[in-house]
């Protein structure tokens, strides 16, 4: 790698914990400017502008990066049943809380749930125990009532996970999802 890559990398890396500083002080993502970025990460606003069109974009990249490196965690079990498939994200996630915190607090996409739930290794093992549990008796329409239903259920359970003291493990999280979903389908 040369002199230069290292340089822009390690200069990203500076603005990036800038924005992570930011955010875990409670500042929304919206009211974070350029300038606070450039004098936490101590660079010039043109360099901020080289590799960033402002601090939404910035913060796209690093919600980029943790759904990149979340799928490539998860990619072995992208077959696995919805257990598996639960307790690899919530182990990730346990395993990467600052920037999952930071990810999951402030974004403002109405639709990040869906996002994160989508992922193939999620999104098969859902579709897989859906199908299981109703089979085609609900029609496709009900089945993605339920299907929303676990992704906004899901997500804010690790919301509130991850925002709390933590004292559960991420295993027990993943647990309490599981006993919600195998409820489902049962009188």
């Amino acid at each position: 790698m040369s002199q230069e890559n290292r340089r822009v990398q390690m200069t990203k890396r500076l603005i990036t914990d800038a924005m992570t500083e930011l955010c875990e002080r409670g500042e929304p993502v919206a009211k974070i400017s350029v300038s606070e970025l450039c004098a936490i990460a101590e660079v010039n606003r043109s360099t901020f502008y080289k590799y960033y069109d402002g601090p939404e974009d910035l913060f796209g990249e690093i919600e980029e990066k943790f759904f990149s490196e979340l799928s490539a965690f998860m990619v072995p079990n992208v077959n696995a049943d919805i257990a598996t498939g639960m307790r690899e994200m919530c182990s990730y996630i346990s395993q990467n809380k600052r920037i999952a915190r930071i990810v999951i607090n402030n974004n403002i996409n109405p639709n990040f749930p869906e996002k994160l739930f989508s992922l193939p290794v999620l999104q098969n093992s859902a579709e897989i125990f859906l199908t299981q549990r109703f089979g085609k008796s609900l029609g496709e329409g009900k089945m993605k009532y339920i299907y929303l239903f676990i992704v906004y259920g899901g997500y804010h359970m690790m919301r509130a996970w991850l925002n709390g003291d933590s004292s559960e493990s991420y295993e027990e999280i993943a647990d309490i999802i599981l006993t919600l979903l195998n409820s489902f389908g049962t009188r």
